[in-house]
């Protein structure tokens, strides 16, 4: 009886250090998505209007930020977007120049 105790325990112990190692996974992925953006000039993703985003850098973001990145492209070439929610995001970057016409 005592040996399985110890092994019921020492179970609990693996899956709490399995849930934490995944956890940090998931915080580290978000925080090197951050901080590409923010060192490449606030892009989602610096290279979207040289490369084709891939399925397995869109694994760790919301929609929103899915969203965000697919309209990048367009406002990189001063799409003046109707939305005013992508509008007031894409003007808060500094390298976003919205066409006039």
């Amino acid at each position: 009886m005592k040996i399985l105790k110890t092994n019921i325990k020492g179970i609990k112990i693996l899956l709490t250090a399995s849930i934490f190692l995944v956890l940090c996974l998931i915080i580290s992925q978000f925080t090197i998505n951050a901080t590409v953006a923010n060192s490449s000039g606030y892009y989602i993703f610096s290279k979207s209007n040289k490369e084709l985003i891939k399925e397995s850098d869109l694994k760790f973001t919301d929609e929103f930020t899915q969203l965000l990145a697919k309209n990048e492209l367009f406002a990189r070439y001063g799409y003046k977007f109707k939305d005013k929610t992508l509008f007031e995001y894409f003007s808060n970057m500094p390298w976003y120049k919205p066409n006039s016409a």
